[in-house]
């Protein structure tokens, strides 16, 4: 091992710019596998709901800014429909991130917020795994009833049961759980699980309740001025198929004139957020892929190179008796430990980003990429040694010394 390192110092010139290849290779390739493992490790944890035989309304009118409430209220008309139901804030399959800032005791943290009606969980199909649902149960509570998911529980309330505990909000009055549920990935299988809070809010029922059913954050209100209404979200009973889109369209614009209507399906908004996700990833795995192969490449040419002008080392080896496995182990090792100089160097900026928190991802993610990119350079290192190291071995030590 001494040998070796003694003869990658003495040809160091040369050897620098295999390691600082080497180095951006891995770092090119630690990127790639994170973005990979995060993609997989998320996918293999379930959504937390059901999208199949659900449709989204996008209503809107320049006119009438409740509109949306409006057609909500004509929905249980249509025999088609099993349920429906109101949603404010961030829409399943859609890129919006609106969050809350919430405080238990000492924890203060952004978390995803969901402004939603009693029937949400059912059209939904989502999971409490502890206490219940907000429903009309809570018309005597003095406070707001809200549910959280696991992800929230496990942040705030560090093992204590969060049921009947009240949270204080910024831009609004305070709230209390009465439920936790598993998980609700509205952003798609791709996405991570967040902290979330589903507060009760009510859109056609006009009760005389101690809290206001339709309060929302200033900020909400100022940026939404002049847009779009609340998105509604409709259950089909079993075999409703896409015909009743444009009976449902029609209706509701002959009802409303003036009115622009959008209609959905969940699994069709699934299916383009799937697509909007890995596009990205698949453009950079191309582009990764295509430096990588000219590295190795260029790596090659380097080694090929190296070995070529070394015949006189190589002659005095075999002729002192080295055999053809000693001599393909001694070049192989040489550039594993060039490889390994080169790797070093980007393990240590890796390693920075589980200990930095960076971009909010489990530590998981990164080691499992790091071992990843470290045997995949380790591979490819080996690979474009072997045919170099070969024609070392096959040299005739006498025809060597001689040229020499």
């Amino acid at each position: 091992m001494k040998q070796i390192f003694k003869l990658i110092w003495n040809n160091k010139s040369r050897n620098a710019i295999l390691i600082l290849e080497l180095l951006g290779t891995f770092l090119l390739v630690f990127g790639l596998y994170s973005i990979c493992t995060m993609f997989y490790m998320n996918f293999k944890e379930p959504i937390g709901f059901t999208y199949d035989d659900v449709w989204m309304i996008d209503a809107s009118s320049p006119e009438d800014k409740q509109i949306d409430q409006k057609i909500l209220k004509t929905l249980p008309e249509y025999k088609e429909i099993e349920k429906a139901t109101m949603m404010e804030g961030n829409t399943p399959f859609m890129f919006r991130y609106w969050r809350q800032i919430p405080r238990y005791k000492d924890v203060k943290k952004p978390v995803i917020t969901f402004d939603a009606e009693d029937d949400f969980r059912d059209i939904m199909s989502l999971n409490v795994v502890e206490g219940r649902w907000y429903g009309s149960e809570d018309n005597a509570s003095k406070l707001r009833p809200a549910v959280i998911n696991q992800a929230f529980q496990k942040d705030f309330f560090k093992g204590e049961n969060p049921i009947g505990k009240e949270l204080e909000l910024t831009e609004r009055d305070n709230v209390i759980i009465v439920g936790v549920i598993d998980n609700f990935k509205y952003g798609g299988e791709l996405t991570f699980t967040e902290p979330q809070l589903f507060i009760r809010t009510l859109y056609r029922e006009p009760l005389d309740l101690p809290y206001d059913v339709r309060q929302r954050p200033s900020v909400w209100d100022n940026n939404m001025q002049g847009t779009a209404g609340d998105p509604i979200f409709i259950k089909l009973k079993k075999g409703i198929g896409k015909e009743f889109e444009q009976q449902l369209v029609t209706s509701i614009t002959q009802e409303f004139p003036g009115t622009n209507v959008i209609v959905k399906s969940l699994p069709e908004m699934r299916e383009s957020n799937m697509g909007t996700r890995l596009i990205p990833t698949a453009v950079l795995l191309v582009i990764v892929v295509f430096l990588v192969i000219n590295i190795f490449i260029g790596l090659f040419g380097v080694l090929w190179y190296n070995i070529s002008t070394r015949s006189a080392e190589i002659g005095l080896r075999r002729a002192i008796g080295a055999n053809t496995l000693e001599i393909y182990k001694q070049f192989i090792t040489e550039m594993l430990m060039v490889g390994l100089l080169g790797m070093i160097p980007g393990l240590l900026i890796a390693i920075q980003f589980p200990l930095l928190n960076a971009f909010d991802l489990d530590g998981q993610v990164y080691y499992v990429a790091m071992a990843l990119a470290f045997a995949t350079v380790s591979v490819l290192i080996v690979v474009c040694a072997y045919l170099p190291s070969r024609q070392a071995a096959l040299v005739d030590p006498a025809i060597a010394l001689r040229q020499e």
